[in-house]
C-alpha cells in the first residue's frame, strides 16, 4: 500500500486524475505491471493505492547491482 505524503494537497481536479490513473492501471493485465487492487482517499485527505506485494528489491538496488 502506498500513501501520499500528508503535505501533498490535492485539488479536486488532481484527485480525480490520481484516481482515474489508478483505475486505468487496475484494468491492465501484463506480467511487467504490478496489479492495482484499490485506490482512494483516507478520512484525513491522503490518497492511497493498494497493489500486489511482490517479493524483491527496489529499482535503486537493482540498478546498483548492474
Amino acid at each position: 500500500m502506498k500513501v501520499s505524503h500528508a503535505y501533498r494537497m490535492f485539488t479536486p481536479e488532481s484527485l480525480e486524475g490520481f484516481l482515474a490513473e489508478a483505475r486505468n492501471v487496475a484494468r491492465l493485465d501484463h506480467p511487467s505491471i504490478v496489479p492495482v487492487y484499490d485506490a482512494g482517499r483516507t478520512a484525513d485527505g491522503c490518497c492511497y493505492v493498494v497493489s500486489k506485494w511482490i517479493r524483491g528489491s527496489d529499482l535503486r538496488r537493482q540498478m546498483q547491482r548492474q
